[in-house]
């Protein structure tokens, strides 16, 4: 039997570590609760960071900067042994300003607003969430540009709506970074009445199907789907 020839060189593998891979620049202990997490626009759109979501609070965390912890506002008939998860979140970007909204597995609507220091852009000096309103629990949230909010419902049918307002007015319950971080706990979390829908509005439904018609238009995506039906 002829000897084999000799193995060739394995051919050059490529690393698939390119433009796209990721690099842990820092590491952090959360809370054990924290089961959500919101980036925050950086660069030239804000400081960067990341918003932790856990029971009851919400942390902003960066490298090299110091936490910022903020409660929610709380229901009044929310005992206070029981805990407050936030589910889902949006981030909405303009020219020179941000804020994101969050919601509570009760249905609450928070608008979370991140200030940072007039002259140091990357310095956050505080963390607010205001009460924006109430609406049936989602599992997703997109803020669109026209200044329309879909709720993409996790029971029952998803909710368009029309921003009437961001809750910047002195009667939505609010909470504070800097209060929290005064030592005064129990006024941190402000407490409120459950009420419905007073800033988001419901605009009428544009090139609605009537009932009889076999093509369900979707009128977030424009996406339409037909369905069918097998003759006997």
């Amino acid at each position: 039997m002829p000897p084999l020839p000799p193995a060739a060189d394995p051919a050059p593998v490529l690393s698939p570590a390119g433009l796209n891979h990721v690099v842990r620049k820092w590491s952090d202990a959360v809370d054990p609760t924290a089961n959500l997490l919101v980036a925050v626009p950086g660069g030239a759109d804000g400081p960067g960071g990341v918003l932790v979501c856990a029971e009851n609070f919400i942390v902003y965390k960066n490298h090299g900067h110091a936490d910022k912890r903020c409660p929610l506002p709380r229901r009044k008939d929310l005992p206070p042994e029981q805990g407050l998860l936030l589910v889902a979140s949006a981030v909405h970007r303009q020219r020179d300003l941000f804020f994101i909204v969050v919601q509570s597995e009760a249905g609450d609507l928070y608008k979370v607003t991140v200030q940072t220091d007039g002259e140091d852009k990357d310095a956050v000096s505080e963390v607010k969430v205001r009460y924006l309103d109430s609406v049936p629990t989602c599992v997703a949230l997109c803020i669109l540009r026209s200044g329309f909010l879909f709720c993409a419902s996790e029971f029952g049918n998803s909710g368009f709506y029309q921003f009437q307002g961001v809750g910047e007015d002195d009667e939505s319950p609010s909470c504070s970074s800097l209060t929290f971080e005064g030592g005064d706990e129990a006024a941190a979390a402000a407490a409120r009445a459950p009420r419905g829908a007073a800033r988001l509005f419901t605009p009428p439904a544009v090139n609605r199907p009537s009932s009889s018609s076999s093509r369900a238009r979707c009128a977030t995506c424009c996406t339409s789907t037909t369905s069918t039906r097998s003759a006997r």
